[in-house]
């Protein structure tokens, strides 16, 4: 049985490497260094000739340093161009494409009833009618 003493050392022990792994800073002193890292494991051999493959072990569990930050994402304000996503946002609702550009085979007319033919009718508008869909202007477009 272990006594009390030599538990609470090798809890500092434990201690001191889990905090040099996080940080990836030098241990506080006296504290023992982190293993070396392992080699990759070979793949097992199986019944009927078949092998296990390894595991996949990122690197920085092998190395004893902590993984790089990424980098910052978007800001919050980033103004993003009209049409990037070849859809006009002006129309729909969540999850709903309106062409920024429709195919050059529909004439503007025909618009409304190709949008149709795609299960597209009485579409919310929540900006410009920049493709004239809204014909009565009270921000519906393409109604039945």
């Amino acid at each position: 049985m272990m006594s009390h003493t030599r538990r609470l050392a090798f809890a500092a022990a434990a201690l001191a490497a889990t905090f040099a792994v996080l940080t990836g800073g030098p241990h506080p002193a006296g504290a023992p260094a982190a293993p070396p890292p392992r080699p990759p494991a070979a793949p097992t051999p199986q019944p009927g000739g078949r092998t296990t493959p390894a595991p996949h072990v990122l690197p920085f569990a092998t190395t004893g340093k902590a993984p790089e930050r990424l980098p910052a994402g978007p800001q919050p304000n980033a103004v993003i161009p009209e049409g990037i996503d070849g859809c006009d946002h002006a129309y729909g609702g969540v999850g709903q494409c309106i062409p920024w550009n429709f195919p050059p085979s529909v004439k503007p007319a025909d618009r409304c009833a190709w949008l149709a033919a795609h299960g597209l009718q009485n579409i919310p508008v929540h900006g410009r009618d920049r493709h004239g869909l809204d014909k009565s202007h009270h921000g519906k477009a393409c109604e039945r």
